[in-house]
């Protein structure tokens, strides 16, 4: 019996486009789909492929390649390995992996459509920063929160409130499960209007540039005077632009984390505008 062929199809998808596009490809007979933030690759058999599906809509085709018939749930748990971080004790593993002994701080994230499982330098760098700040009792907003990843952390630290806001339905479903297998409580909304005028004590967006420039305003009116704002998700030559920005909106850096080309910047709210430091100087 020949073996059956299948088709892996690579897409790069715009981030405003993202939740869009998996709208158009579930009219699709997929048998899976990966995640890579802004590109997607989706998996079909060979004889059900159609014209529409080289013409994407919201999208763009970057490749095409045919694979043989194997065990899709032994590849992908193959492939995937945990993150452990010597240095905090933090590790981030999938409900398949072992426990290790020498963690102190463990998250369980099952890998989905949503972006955010630890292995991307800068969600390893603002999980660990979590880790230092203080978090009990604080209420926490992670803005396009993909699997829940830094939203769990935060709770299990003791925020008293956590809230995670993403476009894409498949990462709210994401975090939902992640957050039931940790035993911790999300709030998961998709769309800033549900959060009702909530003021936080931190937020936390790692997004990229653009979304960055776009949201500065609501980033202010959540945050809380003196509260702290996470960023990351740009490149080094895009993170002067972003502090001039975010210098607007009365935010102060503390403190640059430079992983060589990923930036993470840790700032404050101050509870005077420019104008009012100016006339006091």
């Amino acid at each position: 019996m020949p073996q059956k062929r299948w088709l892996q199809i690579n897409y790069d998808v715009p981030r405003k486009r993202i939740k869009h596009f998996l709208k158009w490809i579930e009219n699709f007979p997929i048998a899976g789909i990966e995640r890579r933030k802004h590109s997607f690759i989706v998996y079909i058999p060979q004889d059900d492929l159609t014209d529409k599906l080289l013409y994407p809509k919201f999208a763009r085709l970057s490749n095409v390649s045919t694979i043989a018939e194997r065990n899709w749930n032994e590849e992908w748990e193959k492939n995937y390995e945990p993150v452990f971080d010597a240095e905090t004790g933090l590790y981030i593993r999938a409900p398949f992996h072992k426990p290790n002994p020498q963690a102190t701080f463990e998250v369980l994230i099952e890998p989905g459509l949503a972006f955010g499982t630890g292995h991307h330098i800068t969600t390893l760098t603002i999980a660990k920063l979590l880790l230092e700040i203080p978090c009990e009792g604080k209420s926490v907003l992670d803005v396009g929160c993909g699997s829940g990843i830094l939203g769990i952390i935060a709770a299990k630290r003791g925020a008293s409130r956590v809230v995670g806001i993403d476009i894409d339905e498949n990462a709210l479903a994401n975090a939902k499960k992640n957050a039931l297998l940790n035993n911790i409580s999300l709030e998961l909304y998709d769309d800033w209007g549900q959060l009702k005028g909530s003021k936080f004590d931190l937020v936390i967006a790692n997004i990229e540039l653009n979304a960055h420039l776009e949201l500065l305003p609501k980033f202010s009116k959540v945050l809380k005077d003196e509260g702290l704002l996470i960023l990351s998700g740009i490149i080094k030559k895009q993170r002067n632009k972003l502090l001039k920005h975010a210098k607007l909106f009365n935010f102060k850096p503390i403190l640059i984390k430079d992983t060589g080309e990923w930036q993470v910047l840790l700032m404050f709210k101050s509870s005077k505008s420019q104008k009012d430091a100016q006339r006091n100087s």
